[in-house]
């Protein structure tokens, strides 16, 4: 692989292709990723907050995490298309569900005399969430983040694989078509290193607000 991608008289030519297909695949991780732990939040947040939405929605919820994500990347290209909606679509969905089951686990483990605190000071709802549930539930939230970083690439990797055409998914089909296996094994390797890359950046972001909005919890 080292020859393939620095040392052989094509390796420039090879890492431009790699580089062009990694910069297509992190758009599309990244955003998949960032909307997944967005809405996962979110829809905890107001399974906590509203319980009704909790009784109405999880079933859901539990029911698209149960489908198999092969079998829902055919409907989903056919509802969004094969450009970035999809793929983010794809990678969101995979991120969703491990977001919202964990923080909303983290929210329910509150003590009970950290709310009998927060009412003494006549601590509205909203605000109640913001000071006392939010941080208490971060070490939980960022677990869920690591969890999903390197699945995110991957759902990402499949989408492209399957459906898409373009980014590092579309090199590996492509280099195995061409019996390339060199070029395929260069691509594998360039996505496990962006894995590792990814999950740690998130366990750095992890340690430095931790430190600062729950310093508890730091390990």
């Amino acid at each position: 692989m080292f020859t393939y991608l620095f040392a052989s008289e094509d390796a420039a030519a090879n890492r431009a292709v790699m580089l062009d297909a990694l910069d297509v695949t992190l758009l599309h991780a990244g955003v998949g990723y960032i909307a997944g732990l967005v809405i996962g939040i979110g829809m905890a947040v107001a399974f906590v907050t509203f319980p009704v939405a909790e009784r109405v929605l999880t079933p859901l919820a539990v029911a698209l995490r149960s489908v198999p994500i092969i079998v829902l990347i055919p409907v989903l290209i056919l509802a969004l298309g094969r450009g970035l909606g999809g793929v983010v679509a794809i990678t969101a969905i995979v991120t969703f569900f491990p977001t919202l089951a964990n923080t909303q686990g983290g929210l329910k483990r509150v003590p009970a005399d950290a709310f009998t605190l927060m009412r003494s000071y006549d601590s509205s709802t909203w605000s109640t969430l913001w000071r006392l549930q939010l941080p208490y539930t971060l070490p939980a939230i960022f677990a869920s983040a690591r969890i999903a970083a390197p699945t995110a690439v991957l759902a990402a990797t499949l989408a492209e694989w399957l459906a898409t055409g373009d980014g590092l998914g579309h090199v590996i089909v492509s280099s195995r078509a061409h019996s390339d296996y060199t070029g395929l094994w260069a691509a594998a390797a360039i996505l496990t290193a962006v894995s590792l890359i990814f999950y740690s950046l998130v366990s750095w972001a992890e340690r430095v607000v931790l430190a600062r909005y729950a310093p508890s919890h730091v390990r």
